[in-house]
C-alpha cells in the first residue's frame, strides 16, 4: 500500500455534511499525518477473514465506518460514513448513510476505516465500484491495525458539557471520552474566542445527561482544536480525591471477601452496562480496580443507580459516587466508590455481608427463632420478674407484636444477633422512634467462652450506625437511648462519653423520674382556670426558652418539639404498613393561658420498648412553681384513657418536680442523646475505652 495522507476536513462541503450526519469518530491523530505502514511499530496485519468478520458484526449491530474518499484535482481527502452490508466471499457492499451522497466523478474511494476507538483497522481498496447509493469492491488479502492509542475512545451522545472558565460559561456536547479524558466540541458562540481558554488552563466542568448532572469538578485542559465554526477540547479530571463526607479517625472494616463481589451499573456516558469485580468492601463504599487504559470512572463521577452483586443475588441497590483513583506502579487503576444513598434493607444487607465475613457469629436483622430469643431474654433476666408481671396480662398482644417486629420491621428496626450454633449469646436493637431519631435499646448479652456476647453486638451497633446516619433514607440526625442511673455498664459507655465531651449540643443527658398509673377513672376534672391545649408554636418557644435555659442539651431536638407541628404522617404510615402503631401527640398544660407542662403522649405496640418508653406519657414541667401534682395527675389521667394498659407509665421532667412535690417515684431513666455529627467523637471514645470499633 503506498503512502496515504488525509488532511483536515475543516471548509469541505462533504465535511460540514458528515458533521451534520450525527455521531462518527474521527480521531485527531488520522488527520493531517502521514501513515507508514508497512515499518512503523504501532501497526500489524489482518487477514481477510478476520476483516469479513468484523464487517458482518458491524452489520448486526447496525454500526457505521468510515470511508476515505481522495479527490485527485485538489489533493485534498475526506471521510464519509457508511454502513456494509453483509460481506461474503470476499466482496463488501457499503450503502452511505442517508443523508449523504457523493456527486463528485472524479473521487477516488482509497480505503474502508474502522475505528473500535483504540486501534484503527485500515482496509485498502484497489478498484471499487460506486455510486450515489453505493459502493461494492473486493476485500484485500492484507488489511492494518493502527494502535495509537493507550486508552480506547468510546463515543457518546446525549451529553451536555458546561464550561466555567474565567467568569464566563460555555456550552457543548461530548464527542467521545477515553480514560484519559473526554473531548468536548463548543460550537462559537459570539463574543466567545479561543484566548477564553488554553491548554494548561483549569477550568470547572459540569456534565449533564437529560437534565441530571452526573459529574461537576475541576479540569485541566489538554488540547484544544479549532475548525472553522467551533472548538474542540480535550478534559482531564485533575482532582484525583473528591470529598462528600468529613474525614474520620474510626472508620469501618474492610474485607476481602471470596468469592469477590460484584457492581453492575449503567456508565452515564457509554450507556450500556458495566460489571467490575469488587476489589474490598465495607458498609460505606467499595473498591474496584481496572488497567489504567481501561478505567472508564473519574473522581467526581455520580452513579445514579449501583448494584451490589454476592452469590448470585443482588445485595443492594445505591446511589454512589467515585471519590479516588489511584495508579499503583504497575499500572493498575484502584478506584474508590462511595455509597451515597440505599434503602434500609440494601443498608443491612451490606452490613450483614460485611459483619459475617468479620466474624460467622455476627448476625444484622436475620431471621430469628422465636424460641431461642425469649429463653435468652428470661435466662439473663433482661425481662426480670416485675418487668413480666407488667406484660403478662397481655401476654399473647405481646407475642403477636414481637413476631411482627422481629421478623417483618426492617424499615423501622433492626436486630443485631450474636448466635451460635443456634444459641444467642448477645441481642442489641435499634428502632426509628421519632421523626429524626433512632432508639437504641434491648441490650443483653451472656458470655461465649471468652467472649462477652454484648460486647459483640454492641461493636455490631456501632459499626451499623457509623455509616447509617450518612445515607439519606435513614433518617437519622439523632441517636438516643435509656438507661438506669445505677447500671455500671451504660453509665461507663454512655454517660462518661457525654461528659468526656463536653458539648451538650454535641451529646446530651437528662434525667427523668418514673412512675405508673392506673388507666381508668373517675374524677379527672381540672380545677378552675386549667385546661389542656394543642401545641402551639408559642408554647414551643417558650418551651424552648425554659429548656435551654435549664438544660440545652438535644431532648426538644431529638423528639422533634421544636415547633407546634410535631404529627409525623409518614413515620405513622410506615409502621401502619406493618400492622404496627406508632404515633405522638403533643398538649399543653395551661393555667389562665400561661403554659405550665408540655404532655407528650407516646403510642406504639406493646413490645416495641420491653419498658413501654415508647408507650408512655411524657411530661416536661415548664413552670414547677405554678403546677401542683394533683392538677398534674388529673390532666395525664384524662390522657391515660387511651392507653391498651392497667396501668401507664407516666415519665416527668425534670426529675426533680415529683421529689419536690413529695411523689414517691418508681425509679429513674437517664435520656442519653446524640448528634450524628459528634458520631466521630464518640466512635474514636470507644475505641479507646472498649476496643470494640
Amino acid at each position: 500500500m503506498s503512502r496515504s495522507s488525509l488532511t483536515t476536513v475543516s471548509g469541505k462541503k462533504n465535511a460540514d455534511t458528515l458533521r451534520e450526519h450525527g455521531k462518527h469518530f474521527t480521531p485527531f491523530w488520522l488527520l493531517g499525518h502521514d501513515f507508514l505502514p508497512d515499518n512503523a511499530d504501532h501497526v500489524r496485519t489482518m487477514g481477510r477473514k478476520a476483516l469479513t468478520n468484523i464487517l458482518n458484526y458491524l452489520n448486526f449491530s447496525d454500526r457505521s465506518l468510515l470511508v476515505h474518499i481522495e479527490e485527485p484535482s485538489s489533493a485534498d481527502s475526506f471521510l464519509l460514513m457508511v454502513y456494509s452490508e453483509p460481506c461474503l466471499d470476499g466482496e463488501v457492499t457499503c450503502r452511505w448513510a442517508e443523508s449523504l451522497s457523493l456527486d463528485n466523478s472524479t473521487a477516488l474511494v482509497r480505503n474502508l476505516i474502522i475505528d473500535d476507538g483504540k486501534s484503527m483497522i485500515i482496509a485498502p481498496l484497489g478498484e471499487p465500484i460506486f455510486d450515489k447509493r453505493v459502493i461494492t469492491a473486493q476485500l484485500p488479502e492484507t488489511s492494518y491495525v493502527v494502535a495509537r492509542r493507550k486508552a480506547k475512545r468510546h463515543t457518546c451522545s446525549g451529553v451536555s458539557a458546561r464550561l466555567l472558565e474565567k467568569g464566563r460559561a460555555l456550552e457543548g456536547v461530548i464527542e467521545d471520552f477515553s480514560s484519559s479524558g473526554f473531548r468536548v466540541r463548543f460550537e462559537r458562540q459570539p463574543g466567545f474566542r479561543q484566548s477564553f481558554f488554553s491548554a494548561g488552563d483549569i477550568a470547572d466542568v459540569e456534565l449533564k445527561k437529560e437534565g441530571r448532572a452526573f459529574f461537576a469538578g475541576n479540569c485541566s485542559i489538554n488540547r484544544i482544536q479549532q475548525s472553522s465554526g467551533s472548538w474542540d477540547v480535550v478534559f482531564k479530571a485533575s482532582v484525583p480525591v473528591v470529598r462528600i463526607f468529613p474525614k474520620r479517625t474510626i472508620r469501618n472494616p474492610r474485607v476481602h471477601l471470596k468469592p469477590a463481589p460484584t457492581i453492575s451499573f449503567e456508565h452515564p456516558l457509554l450507556q450500556t452496562i458495566l460489571q467490575m469485580e469488587v476489589v474490598d468492601i465495607c458498609s460505606s463504599g467499595i473498591c474496584v480496580c481496572e488497567e489504567e487504559n481501561e478505567c472508564l470512572l473519574y473522581p467526581g463521577m455520580f452513579i445514579p443507580d449501583l448494584k451490589v452483586h454476592y452469590a448470585g443475588s443482588i445485595v443492594s441497590h445505591c446511589s454512589a459516587r467515585v471519590v479516588y483513583r489511584n495508579v499503583d506502579d504497575c499500572g493498575n487503576a484502584h478506584c474508590g466508590i462511595a455509597f451515597l444513598d440505599t434503602d434500609m434493607d440494601g443498608y443491612t444487607r451490606l452490613n450483614q455481608l460485611v459483619e459475617n465475613a468479620l466474624d460467622p457469629c455476627a448476625q444484622v436483622s436475620g431471621e430469628i427463632e422465636p424460641d431461642s430469643l425469649w429463653e435468652f431474654f428470661f435466662s439473663t433476666g433482661f425481662i426480670y420478674p416485675k418487668k413480666y408481671n407488667l406484660l403478662f396480662p397481655s401476654k399473647e398482644i405481646f407475642k403477636e407484636n414481637c413476631r411482627k417486629i422481629f421478623q417483618d420491621a426492617s424499615e423501622i428496626i433492626q436486630h443485631f444477633i450474636y448466635e451460635n450454633n443456634g444459641r444467642i449469646y448477645g441481642y442489641h436493637s435499634i428502632v426509628w422512634a421519632y421523626k429524626h431519631s433512632w432508639l437504641i435499646h434491648h441490650h443483653a448479652g451472656r458470655s461465649m467462652g471468652n467472649r462477652m456476647g454484648g460486647l459483640m453486638v454492641l461493636r455490631q451497633t456501632m459499626h451499623y450506625l457509623n455509616d447509617m446516619h450518612r445515607l439519606e433514607s435513614s433518617n437519622m440526625d439523632y441517636a438516643m437511648t435509656y438507661f438506669r442511673p445505677e447500671n455500671r455498664f451504660p453509665r461507663l459507655i454512655f454517660g462518661h462519653f457525654s461528659k468526656a465531651l463536653k458539648n451538650r449540643k454535641g451529646c446530651s443527658m437528662d434525667l427523668f423520674s418514673y412512675l405508673s398509673i392506673p388507666s381508668k377513672f373517675v374524677d379527672v376534672a381540672l380545677p378552675s382556670g386549667w385546661r389542656i391545649d394543642h401545641f402551639t408554636d408559642s408554647d414551643a418557644r417558650a418551651l424552648r426558652a425554659f429548656y435551654e435555659e435549664y438544660s440545652g442539651g438535644l431532648l426538644l431536638d431529638a423528639m422533634s418539639l421544636i415547633s407546634g407541628t410535631t404529627h409525623d404522617d409518614g413515620l405513622e404510615a410506615i409502621y401502619s404498613r406493618k400492622g404496627l402503631l406508632r404515633k405522638m401527640k403533643v398538649y399543653s398544660l395551661k393555667n389562665a393561658g400561661h403554659l405550665a407542662a408540655v404532655l407528650v403522649a407516646d403510642y406504639s405496640s406493646r413490645g416495641l420498648n420491653f419498658s413501654e418508653l415508647l408507650n408512655c406519657i411524657k411530661v416536661i414541667v415548664v413552670n414547677e412553681e405554678k403546677l401542683s401534682w394533683e392538677v398534674l395527675r388529673k390532666a395525664v389521667m384524662q390522657l391515660s384513657g387511651d392507653y391498651d394498659m392497667e396501668r401507664v407509665p407516666v415519665m416527668c421532667y425534670p426529675s426533680q418536680f415529683l421529689e419536690k412535690k413529695r411523689v414517691p417515684c418508681q425509679k429513674a431513666y437517664q435520656l442519653w442523646i446524640l448528634s450524628v455529627d459528634s458520631g466521630d467523637a464518640f466512635m474514636e471514645y470507644m475505641h479507646k475505652r472498649l476496643r470494640i470499633c
